[in-house]
């Protein structure tokens, strides 16, 4: 699904409300994790171990599974 969306919309450069990041393990092309930035460095997302949480942008675990926006 995560890859799905990933081909379609704008790509994004710099990040505003709303636009959609990716994330995939070890800088994969096909991204398995969205999450959707709030603005402020942060984004909101859903995981199987937290649920809905929030994130920021330069969070050590995400920030080198990031592989760029989208805007729908």
């Amino acid at each position: 699904m995560e890859s799905d969306i990933y081909i379609k919309g704008k790509k994004v450069k710099s990040l505003q409300k709303g636009d959609l990041m990716f994330f995939a393990p070890n800088k994969a092309k096909k991204p398995t994790h969205v999450a959707i930035y709030i603005g402020n460095n942060e984004f909101i997302h859903s995981s199987s171990s937290k649920g809905v949480s929030y994130a920021k942008t330069n969070n050590s675990y995400w920030k080198p599974k990031y592989i760029g926006a989208k805007r729908i």
